[in-house]
């Protein structure tokens, strides 16, 4: 079996799901990705500990989801938070410059990221 892609997401990708914005995003997609990550382990899902902050709590509305911490414990390796370094934050600023514009295959967020 080949090791699992990796995906870089940032906040948006959990909130529309989290969240269930099905107006704003394909939610769906989102919902195959976490599916062949969590079970198929297709992939492996990096993000920053800053979505602990950007993801709030009283807006999940998916069942038995208490906060954004409960959602990665519960995906036990298939989620990978980061904390961010000058390095990290860099590389991000160069993504974010590269994807300004182009459309998400998740939706509208420019600041959306998979690889």
């Amino acid at each position: 079996m080949p090791a699992p892609s990796p995906l870089f997401w940032d906040s948006c990708v959990f909130n529309a799901y989290l969240y269930d914005e099905h107006d704003k995003y394909n939610v769906p997609s989102i919902e195959q990705f976490l599916y062949d990550s969590r079970i198929n382990k297709l992939y492996v899902i990096h993000s920053s500990t800053i979505v602990l902050t950007e993801v709030a709590s009283s807006k999940i509305v998916r069942p038995n989801i208490g906060s954004m911490l409960d959602f990665v414990n519960d995906f036990v390796g298939s989620v990978i938070l980061t904390d961010p370094n000058p390095n990290i934050m860099q590389l991000a600023g160069r993504l974010r410059i590269y994807h300004t514009g182009k459309r998400s295959q998740l939706g509208e967020c420019s600041q959306c990221l998979m690889l």
